[in-house]
């Protein structure tokens, strides 16, 4: 089964904490809040 369909809500909790690169960055942490449907 897939987890997406059955997601209701979902938040950021948090700001995100992103990795200082020079060559891939992206975010680190990503605290998210959700319900289930």
């Amino acid at each position: 089964a897939e987890l997406v369909p059955r997601i209701r809500d979902i938040e950021l909790a948090a700001p995100a904490e992103y990795i200082e690169t020079l060559f891939v960055g992206g975010p680190k942490h990503v605290p998210i809040r959700y319900q289930m449907a």
